[in-house]
């Protein structure tokens, strides 16, 4: 591994939500062929950045490399839901589906291509190949069409910017950034791909990714609670106030409840300091990958917003307030943070204990 790209993974280590250098590493890995820590990157991109067009091609063409042919296809089939109106998905879908033995599917595949451009260069070709194609078993070990690859690795181009060497497909230089298209060949099957992949920033059809929904609700929630709590610990204080000037009489739960109001309080604004501290801590003592700390900051927050808000029912319904707030957290660390099933439970019931620790 080169020294730059090194530091370039280091640094995205470091820096879990600059995916701009993620997406530069993923495609990196990708030009070192090695294909299944490309594979990693770029299914954290998909999951927690807004939907790219190409991220999503660079993430079937690696699992094509990887031989993860039936993955290749159902990543593709989505992407043509999302973007129905990008032709190089279908060329690609294609190209898998060929690679898969599912040679009917893909003259389909070819066929809408043709009906969606007309004029299509490589449509009427592909077609035809595909329905006189020998059925003899191909070379073990040696994809159909090897030279028809997802993202025409073999070739290479000079940046014209600054020199770098990049693989024909790539549309910009992953040194410099300046654009590729212009200087990409056309004589290979594979350039119809890099023209059609130039527009390659549009982002899908949609407000924003899924990852920034969560955070959205849960801030609004959280303030919503917080000020419920507000309310709730003001109509205490003004109890307190009148119960220390003599004016009420109360029940000696009301008394103690008053004379507890400010530790309670205080409670609650550690709470608030502790948890996302505490749903971070629980990440890294089960181990794997820590998720960004905005999705720990707001799925904490909102839990000990919702904790403190409860704290005020009346005392007999303060263990089933409890046993909510601990039911609750689970599917929002499952959810909310993003994790899978099995490390969402070790992180939900370390940090239930930190919790009740601390």
């Amino acid at each position: 591994m080169s020294d730059d790209l090194w530091e370039l993974e280091q640094y995205c280590e470091e820096h879990l939500t600059d995916y701009e250098q993620r997406w530069r590493l993923a495609k990196r890995l990708y030009q070192e062929k090695d294909y299944r820590r490309a594979l990693e990157h770029l299914q954290i991109l998909t999951k927690e950045w807004t939907p790219r067009v190409n991220i999503i091609r660079y993430l079937a063409a690696t699992q094509y490399r990887l031989k993860r042919y039936s993955e290749a296809m159902v990543v593709l089939e989505k992407a043509i839901e999302v973007w129905p109106e990008e032709v190089a998905l279908r060329e690609q879908y294609a190209r898998v589906l060929e690679t898969a033995e599912r040679r009917l599917t893909a003259i389909k595949v070819w066929e809408e291509i043709r009906t969606l451009v007309p004029n299509h260069p490589h449509a009427e070709h592909a077609i035809a190949r595909l329905k006189n194609v020998h059925e003899a078993p191909k070379p073990e070990g040696e994809p159909h069409d090897a030279q028809d690859s997802i993202l025409a690795q073999t070739s290479t181009q000079a940046c014209p910017q600054c020199g770098a060497q990049n693989y024909a497909a790539l549309d910009r230089c992953w040194k410099c950034g300046a654009s590729l298209i212009e200087a990409a060949g056309t004589s290979d099957f594979a350039a119809p791909l890099v023209a059609a992949a130039s527009d390659v920033w549009r982002p899908a059809p949609m407000a924003a990714g899924p990852s920034f929904v969560w955070p959205a609700v849960a801030g609004v929630l959280s303030l919503a609670l917080l000020a419920a709590g507000a309310v709730v610990t003001r109509q205490h204080l003004s109890f307190v106030e009148e119960y220390l000037s003599g004016s009420v009489y109360a029940r000696a739960g009301r008394v103690i409840a008053a004379e507890l109001t400010p530790a309670h309080l205080a409670l609650g604004v550690v709470m608030v300091v502790v948890w996302p501290t505490v749903l971070l801590a629980a990440q890294i003592l089960i181990g794997g990958r820590v998720r960004p700390v905005l999705h720990a900051l707001v799925s904490g927050i909102f839990l000990a917003a919702l904790a403190y808000a409860l704290s005020w029912l009346p005392m007999r319904l303060l263990i089933p307030a409890l046993l909510l707030t601990m039911a609750g957290a689970l599917p929002i660390v499952k959810f909310g943070m993003n994790l899978p099933a099995g490390r969402a439970l070790g992180v939900w019931f370390v940090h239930m204990v930190l919790v009740a620790l601390c």
